[in-house]
């Protein structure tokens, strides 16, 4: 098994930057409640944008942060197919937080939406991965990364629904704690993979090398 290790600089960006996507989607939550007709369409649907690219660039961050000795690419269009799944999540969280009642069932519903679509955007980036070894998923670590991506969602979906009670240092420390919950999801996921050196041939049509250069662009 290949031996992997983190750099901790952007692990530290990368959580930095779900803490802001969470501090930014309070605020969404806000527009969206108060939003009417044509309004609330348009803050749904910008809000899924910048809530979703900052969700899908705090994982890509997190992948860069992850460090093979190997060589690694991307396949560009499983890239774009995860941008859409972190866009689709977040516009499913804002719909639910903008609707005048929610119950729990409801909650839950659109916590298993928001939280399958973080999970799909995080195993599709993996997926995007094209370096000269195979990855081996251990599936109970797999299990419980997806379980995380659900409850951090209802966890999420509860707080924005309570917007009205998140204000000042309470709006802050809810930022704080969605991010480093959010990021717990990935770091999860991560785990649970392992990788192994193959002599296979290797397809790099399609795919790219993201940089450090790369990886500042994303956060930016």
């Amino acid at each position: 098994m290949l031996r992997a290790y983190y750099d901790y600089r952007l692990v530290t960006l990368s959580v930095c930057i779900a803490i802001c996507a969470a501090y930014a989607g309070v605020g969404l939550a806000e527009r969206v409640a108060v939003s009417k007709g044509r309004w609330k369409t348009f803050w749904i649907a910008g809000g899924a944008c910048a809530l979703g690219t900052a969700i899908w660039s705090m994982h890509y961050i997190g992948m860069l942060a992850f460090r093979l000795p190997v060589p690694v690419r991307y396949d560009i269009r499983l890239v774009l197919i995860s941008v859409v799944a972190a866009l689709a999540s977040s516009g499913i969280a804002l719909l639910f937080i903008g609707q005048e009642r929610l119950t729990r069932k409801q909650l839950w519903y659109g916590a298993f939406a928001m939280g399958g679509g973080i999970a799909t955007m995080h195993y599709i980036g993996m997926a995007a991965m094209r370096m000269p070894c195979i990855c081996v998923y251990d599936w109970r670590i797999v299990a419980l990364s997806v379980c995380m991506a659900v409850a951090v969602s209802a966890v999420a979906l509860a707080a924005l629904r309570s917007r009205s009670k998140l204000i000042g240092l309470r709006k802050i420390a809810a930022g704080v704690l969605l991010g480093c919950a959010i990021s717990s999801m990935h770091y999860t996921g991560m785990m649970a993979a392992h990788f192994w050196r193959s002599n296979r041939t290797l397809s790099l049509a399609g795919s790219a090398n993201i940089s450090w250069v790369g990886g500042v662009a994303i956060a930016a």
